[in-house]
């Protein structure tokens, strides 16, 4: 076995490179989420790594060992200047100043005013949303 933190779960005790990033392209911020790593660049683009149990890096592998594009976040016309993890969602800031949600918000934590659990709910729930700000003049996705 290797190291482990006080809970018992592994602990990498070399730095190591993040695979998977342009190399043509800026970091502008970084950010976790419970199990997850977030890498907002200069491009506009999102990329993360990690638990991804519930899409909150999109669509692809339930575990990502490699930083992955989201590409559905360019597919929703967003331009990525920030980002933020939680549980099981992320949190996405863009250009204009809209924010967009992705993962689970069973809870009401994605913000986007979907309830899962009303019964007149007949939509499913996209995978990336647009979270409507009180006061703003509502926008919609391109």
């Amino acid at each position: 076995g290797g190291a482990t933190d006080s809970a018992g779960l592994p602990v990498d005790s070399e730095p190591g490179f993040v695979e998977g990033l342009p190399s043509d392209d800026i970091v502008l911020s970084i950010a976790t989420g419970f199990y997850n790593t977030l890498v907002a660049c200069r491009s506009g683009r999102l990329f993360c790594s990690g638990e991804n149990q519930n899409a909150q890096c999109g669509v692809g592998d339930p575990n990502l060992f490699h930083m992955k594009c989201v590409h559905e976040l360019e597919d929703a016309g967003a331009h990525v200047v920030a980002a933020s993890g939680g549980y099981c969602h992320t949190l996405v800031l863009e250009r204009a100043g809209r924010i967009f949600s992705l993962g689970c918000g069973e809870d009401g934590q994605r913000g986007d005013g979907v309830d899962p659990d009303n019964p007149g709910a007949s939509e499913e729930r996209p995978l990336v949303t647009l979270v409507p700000l009180p006061g703003l003049v509502p926008s919609s996705l391109p």
